[in-house]
């Protein structure tokens, strides 16, 4: 599909860039989101071996790397969508469209400032407003001091 239409291609490549990857030799390898959220690492024998101030450096340069890999993936993702000629040109359009003059309205769209504001309806007939025993009844409920009584 992609060899059809290179605006899927173009797609596909900023869904794969989303996720960044770095490698530090034979430390550990670094999986991190385009917004710095770690999502894996993997430990190699030689990590796993290291002494924990040494691994932990490693690991965040390697997340370091990894994010800055995955920002720039994702910046050039995003710059050939951009780029993409019928993007362009509905962007123009809408640009197009924002810039021209609201059309008039019909006569009867909107409201006079003069016309005055209807009545408010008046409430349901199943309305009715609490009784002073229904208050006495709620505050029993939440005066208790135990679930036991």
């Amino acid at each position: 599909m992609t060899d059809i239409d290179p605006l899927t291609s173009n797609i596909e490549q900023l869904h794969t860039s989303l996720a960044g990857r770095a490698t530090a030799g034979d430390v550990a390898e670094v999986e991190v989101g385009p917004d710095g959220s770690l999502h894996a690492i993997r430990l190699t024998d030689y990590g796993r071996r290291l002494d924990p101030d040494t691994l932990v450096d490693a690991l965040v340069r390697l997340h370091a790397t990894a994010l800055t890999e995955a920002r720039a993936s994702v910046a050039a993702a995003v710059a050939r969508l951009e780029n993409d000629p019928r993007l362009l040109a509905q962007r123009e359009d809408m640009i197009d469209a924002a810039n021209q003059p609201l059309p008039p309205q019909s006569a009867g769209a909107s409201r006079s400032a003069d016309a005055p504001w209807p009545e408010p309806s008046p409430r349901p007939a199943a309305h009715r407003e609490p009784t002073l025993e229904d208050d006495e009844e709620m505050d029993r409920y939440y005066q208790r001091k135990s679930w036991l009584e």
